[in-house]
């Protein structure tokens, strides 16, 4: 997957998977319970990239980025992601390219969790005026996953 084709994806958040296959935005591959939340259904890709749907409706809610799967770094996720996603890969990046989190949570209100800290922002409007950017970090403040949603989920 290239920088074009994850783009592509953050620009088609909203929509209904047919939709997304009928316009060859991803291959036919029908999304599917992988958690025991039967509220989404998602489509895993090989290389650390998760698509959450509404179960209900197939509307595209989510993309998850696991940049700690060992698939994720031996694909060079960090290498393809969008400007400025590319450049984040501590929270220290994160607070230099991102600016300052609409919300964030320390390790106290994370304890029960398996993540260290979270920020929020609102993604770029060039890639999607719609959809945030959720960002949980490691113990030595990795970021470890990327989350980019809709703002209005489950519509």
């Amino acid at each position: 997957m290239d920088k074009k084709e994850i783009e592509k994806l953050i620009r088609n958040l909203g929509y209904h998977y047919p939709a997304m296959v009928t316009n060859q935005i991803i291959s036919e591959s029908q999304p599917v319970h992988h958690y025991d939340d039967e509220d989404t259904a998602e489509i895993l890709l090989d290389n650390g990239i998760e698509l959450v749907f509404w179960s209900e409706t197939m509307r595209f809610e989510s993309i998850v980025l696991s940049m700690q799967s060992t698939r994720a770094r031996s694909s060079g996720l960090k290498d393809v992601l969008p400007d400025p996603l590319n450049l984040v890969h501590s929270r220290e990046d994160a607070l230099k390219h991102l600016g300052t989190p609409i919300l964030s949570k320390s390790p106290l209100e994370l304890v029960a969790l398996e993540m260290f800290a979270w920020d929020l922002y609102q993604l770029k409007d060039s890639l999607h005026p719609e959809a945030t950017l959720e960002i949980q970090y490691d113990k030595a403040m990795t970021a470890q996953t990327i989350i980019i949603s809709l703002m209005d989920k489950n519509s």
